[in-house]
């Protein structure tokens, strides 16, 4: 692509070329004092998991 370039097709081939996506992967758990939730809500700690944190 030329610097000064304004060419539609350079721009899409310089964005398809150069561009990176990034993914945050995230998810969620249950919080609480029942049989199926995963953190304890007093001490925020990952049940079941010893030596975890």
């Amino acid at each position: 692509m030329s610097e000064y370039s304004d060419c539609d097709q350079d721009f899409e081939r310089h964005g398809r070329g150069t561009a990176v996506t990034y993914n945050h992967q995230a998810s969620t758990c249950q919080m609480g004092q029942y049989g199926l939730a995963v953190v304890d809500p007093r001490i925020l700690k990952v049940r079941g998991l010893g030596g975890f944190l």
